[in-house]
């Protein structure tokens, strides 16, 4: 498989870990099983790792949207941090960025993983302030 999940219970981060291209009907089953998972709760940070990947096409980056879209419930709820390795994958993270704000849904490109992990934990930290 070409994506791999985990679910890192005390930082409350879903990692998703690309180490070759995913068609969408992949990241569909990935992201679908990721909610089914009994430890999964909205509102966790996804951690999407496309640092060993080239640059997504803009229909994938289309689809993906629509994908979690479907899942506003539990998808739509989480802070999405998109790590890439490239300047065309930057480019199209930020791409990403901009159409997600149309369906409200929190999405940040980034080169450094640190830095997208702290993104995380203070996006939740201001969602909770919010509540």
């Amino acid at each position: 498989m070409a994506i791999t999940s985990s679910i890192d219970l005390a930082a409350r981060i879903v990692r998703l870990n690309y180490a070759g291209e995913v068609s969408p009907q992949e990241w569909r089953a990935v992201m679908e099983a990721v909610c089914r998972e009994p430890t999964f709760e909205p509102g966790f940070g996804i951690l999407v790792d496309r640092r060993q990947v080239e640059a997504p096409t803009s229909e994938c980056v289309r689809e993906v949207l629509n994908i979690i879209e479907t899942h506003r419930r539990t998808l739509a709820a989480c802070p999405w941090a998109v790590v890439v390795g490239s300047n065309a994958a930057f480019f199209m993270g930020r791409k990403l960025e901009m159409l997600a704000r149309h369906g409200a849904i929190r999405i940040k490109a980034f080169r450094d993983i640190s830095t997208a992990e702290r993104w995380l934990r203070d996006s939740r930290v201001a969602k909770a302030q919010e509540s």
